[in-house]
């Protein structure tokens, strides 16, 4: 795998943009693949993308703005480049924590997540795998 980085400037000198390429696709395993910057330094926005260069993310919000103070202000969902509005399955791609505030939701079969309907009884397998009830 080839990873590229790439970085723009304001004129002010501060960074503007930071973009992680792997192998000629905006994306990066661990972290997200865009960030975004004010010209006083502080984060504006930030993408998390897939393999496919896609907007996705299964453990909390795909894109993220901040104001000049920091503050958070607006998220998205994706999975797989599809938006994510209903709120059920944004308390699943956001919500599942272990007991030690860690994220498990990698853990989960995330695709079923898109199969779901606000009328199903779901549950949590051990295996992590959401479960549609009948």
């Amino acid at each position: 795998m080839e990873l590229e980085v790439k970085k723009t400037y304001h004129e002010n000198g501060n960074i503007e943009c930071i973009e992680y390429i792997t192998d000629g696709i905006k994306y990066h395993k661990d972290i997200p693949a865009e960030y975004w910057y004010y010209e006083n330094g502080q984060l504006e926005e930030v993408y998390y993308y897939n393999k496919e260069g896609k907007w996705h993310r299964e453990d909390g919000p795909t894109i993220m703005f901040y104001n000049r103070k920091g503050d958070l202000t607006y998220k998205k969902y994706y999975l797989n480049g599809e938006e994510i509005t209903d709120e059920f399955k944004i308390m699943i791609i956001d919500g599942l924590k272990t007991k030690n505030n860690s994220n498990v939701s990698n853990n989960l079969n995330i695709s079923n997540i898109l199969n779901i309907s606000n009328d199903q009884n779901v549950k949590i397998g051990k295996n992590r795998k959401i479960i549609i009830l009948d």
